[in-house]
């Protein structure tokens, strides 16, 4: 009998990006690898996405996931998004932040995006993420975004009665 249970990760990934004003519609940072450290080959589910915003800006935006690394056909920071026909096939999702979703402090801001339910499955185990800033947005630091993301999968184990 094979043992299979639920396991659940966090992956946590700051982008860099360009300090200063991004406007609609733009690529936010670069492509970011999510390395969820799972058997190639499993479905993996997004459950959750923690967004912590430095700069409190609480702009919307919008986040693509990928099976594969789509950075070939993917715009670069701070230019007109864009994601060619090919890489767009590759896309396993998207999920929206809206500006509503934030929760704002004096010196920040963070959203909390439950019950995603985002099913993908990967031959490496590994996902991509791009993002796209819906409105004007001003960044002070490099480091001013810091993105969790909550996966669960089933582990097939070894063996057991």
């Amino acid at each position: 009998m094979v043992d299979v249970r639920k396991v659940s990760r966090e992956v946590t990934v700051t982008p860099t990006i360009t300090v200063g004003n991004y406007t609609a519609s733009t690529t936010l940072g670069n492509v970011k690898e999510l390395d969820v450290s799972q058997r190639g080959g499993n479905t993996v589910t997004l459950d959750c996405i923690k967004f912590l915003d430095k700069a409190r800006q609480s702009a919307e935006m919008q986040l693509f996931f990928f099976t594969e690394d789509p950075s070939s056909g993917v715009s670069g920071d701070k230019t007109e998004f864009n994601i060619n026909d090919t890489t767009m096939e590759k896309c396993a999702g998207v999920v929206n932040i809206f500006s509503c979703d934030y929760a704002q402090s004096k010196s920040n801001s963070f959203s909390n995006i439950r019950n995603i339910g985002l099913d993908m499955l990967s031959a490496s185990g590994n996902f991509w993420v791009v993002a796209k800033v819906l409105e004007n947005a001003a960044y002070t630091a490099v480091n001013n975004l810091v993105f969790t993301y909550d996966f669960t999968f089933n582990y097939s184990g070894g063996g057991g009665e």
